[in-house]
């Protein structure tokens, strides 16, 4: 005979009895075996004494305590537990009370199920995860496919968290400097999840236009504003079944920070000058290289959307700190630069190396991106002469001489540089950008992905031009 399957019981702490009987069918049609009481003092019998609890489900109002008082004087709960409010309040801020507490997430009653079931599914998968951290400590993470670079025990630990909350629902906020790879991060936890085969989307928030950016997120119908010259989807509705990723999210206007609230807590989306609200099924991922606290506490990132975004934080490590990653880093992109040049060079030296690591790299990997792509554009190979990583190399342009020490002559290459001559990194850059961009019939991600940037990266430089 088989062994039956351990009863996943949420424990339930609700007063009024029918929204009890309603949340505790939703959790049967969902999988879960539901205890219900209506008091703190039977709460905490029934934690005493019961066995499987994978998580609780806590009313913010009880007869006999407010929710936030019983977490204030059992911190153990939160330690055992992973805790989603209830909460009816026209304002959110007992919930927001809570997150700050450790609880996991907030729902707004009433809770459709599908919202329901999937904050306990990300409740349960997360904190099972966390259990097992200590096992996956002995191997290292190796993620197919992924654009990651670097075995340091910096990027480990995001490899760790990554493996561990991948197949989760909850949103998770990454921040880090600029350069530090938080998309690269975004697009990997999507890749690792059980959404890989279904879109992933992208919005850089500070690089669309304010007037703009609510119909790029939701859509809207033809005629609902000037421009509006057919129907569209929204990048909500691009995503539905799989990911979401919002970059500097603390560029989103305010008014629109109320709308992502909205559609965060309801799952559901209105296009502009519709009347209609359309369900979406999609994981939000944001980043955003500000600190989150400070932009709450100065006012451009409402409180109550950063603990609904936050619920998983990944801060990405700047390069200086991971600089052990820099010998396979600057490999990597030399060869697929090389490659994409059509152009042959050979391995770096420790020289080249021992340059790289006394570096500062206040840009992070972006920065080391570019040098080596500026190496490789303005340097013939196969050899890459060491002023070309000095620090004071100017515009990377170093000409090699021939082994007889005399100037090198003619070279088609050489040649097909002449029109740089003259021109700054800068320049080169934006020409070479914009010829991708040409190329590609002003579509902007093919163009990303024919240079090996990525989008966001692109519509960045495009905004700072």
């Amino acid at each position: 005979m088989g062994t039956e399957e351990a009863p996943r019981r949420v424990l339930v702490i609700e007063r009024f009895a029918k929204i009890s009987f309603a949340y505790s069918e939703k959790l049967k049609e969902g999988g879960y075996s539901p205890i219900v009481v209506e008091t703190a003092a039977e709460a905490q019998k029934v934690l005493a004494s019961t066995d499987g609890i994978v998580a609780i489900l806590l009313d913010l109002h009880l007869p006999d305590a407010e929710g936030i008082e019983l977490l204030k004087a059992h911190p153990e709960i939160l330690a055992l537990f992973p805790v989603i409010i209830a909460t009816s309040d026209k304002t959110t801020s007992r919930a927001i009370e809570a997150m700050r507490l450790g609880a996991f997430e907030y729902l707004v009653k009433p809770a459709a199920r599908t919202r329901l079931i999937a904050a306990i599914d990300s409740a349960t998968t997360s904190r099972s995860g966390f259990a097992n951290l200590t096992i996956d400590k002995r191997s290292p993470i190796v993620f197919a496919g992924s654009r990651f670079v670097g075995g340091s025990p910096q990027m480990q630990a995001i490899y760790r968290q990554i493996s561990l909350v991948a197949n989760s629902r909850a949103t998770v906020l990454i921040t880090g400097e600029t350069g530090t790879g938080k998309e690269i991060c975004a697009e990997t936890l999507h890749q690792q999840s059980s959404r890989a085969s279904r879109p992933f989307v992208v919005i850089n928030c500070g690089a669309i236009p304010e007037n703009l950016i609510e119909s790029e997120l939701f859509g809207h119908l033809k005629g609902s504003f000037t421009g509006a010259v057919d129907h569209r989807d929204g990048a909500a509705q691009a995503a539905h079944g799989g990911t979401l990723f919002l970059d500097e999210i603390c560029e989103m206007p305010l008014h629109l920070q109320v709308k992502l609230l909205r559609f965060l807590q309801s799952g559901t989306v209105k296009r502009i000058g519709s009347n209609r609200m359309e369900t979406v099924d999609v994981r939000v991922i944001c980043a955003t290289n500000r600190n989150p606290a400070t932009e709450v506490a100065e006012g451009r990132l409402r409180e109550d959307l950063y603990y609904r975004i936050a619920v998983v934080p990944i801060e990405m490590p700047p390069l200086r700190l991971r600089s052990g990653d820099i010998p396979e880093l600057a490999g990597v992109l030399l060869r697929r630069f090389a490659r994409e040049a059509g152009k042959t060079f050979h391995p770096l030296t420790p020289a080249h190396v021992a340059l790289l690591e006394a570096e500062d790299w206040p840009g992070n990997v972006r920065e080391l991106e570019n040098l080596i792509w500026r190496a490789t554009l303005l340097n013939e190979g196969p050899d890459l002469p060491l002023a070309a990583f000095a620090p004071d190399s100017g515009s990377g342009m170093v000409l090699q001489n021939d082994d007889t020490g005399r100037a090198a002559g003619p070279h088609p290459e050489k040649e097909a540089l002449a029109g740089l001559d003259g021109m700054s990194f800068a320049e080169i850059e934006r020409l070479v950008i914009e010829r991708a961009i040409a190329t590609h019939s002003g579509h902007v991600p093919l163009a990303a992905q024919s240079l090996g940037l990525s989008a966001s990266t692109l519509y960045r430089k495009l905004k700072e031009w």
